[in-house]
């Protein structure tokens, strides 16, 4: 499982920077941008709650 995990993790990876070169060309559409930002947020916040109840946190009270 965790295989698959990283490969989904390099492909995003992969495909952030695709996007980030394209939209210097100016080729990504807005439609394509706010698809992308849609699913960067959808993620973040399935992390969080993740987090949330693993009680993980970036910096943890020591």
């Amino acid at each position: 499982m965790k295989i698959i995990g990283q490969h989904r993790e390099q492909r995003t990876t992969v495909k952030i920077c695709e996007m980030t070169e394209r939209r210097r060309l100016g080729e990504v559409s807005d439609k394509e941008k706010s698809l992308a930002l849609h699913r960067f947020q959808y993620d973040f916040r399935l992390d969080l709650q993740n987090d949330m109840k693993t009680n993980r946190t970036l910096d943890p009270v020591t």
